[in-house]
């Protein structure tokens, strides 16, 4: 009985570290910096962010040369 209880602590301590070392691999400075730390949806928010900054200055950038085309 006492054999089974120290094999049960130690599988427990074990899962323990094991999780630990996950959740600072994960939450650690390098990912924080990278922005790798950010929930999936927010990943993608900023992704989608960042196409419709691009597509709305291309968008100005071709609205500007038709009217300066037409203004000459």
């Amino acid at each position: 009985m006492r054999e089974i209880l120290k094999l049960f602590w130690f599988c427990l301590l074990w899962v323990f570290f094991v999780l630990l070392c996950i959740l600072f691999r994960r939450y650690s400075l390098n990912s924080f910096i990278n922005g790798s730390n950010l929930p999936y949806n927010q990943k993608i928010k900023k992704i989608n962010t960042q196409i419709a900054l691009t597509a709305k200055n291309v968008l100005k950038r071709k609205i500007k040369r038709f009217n300066d085309f037409f203004r000459t």
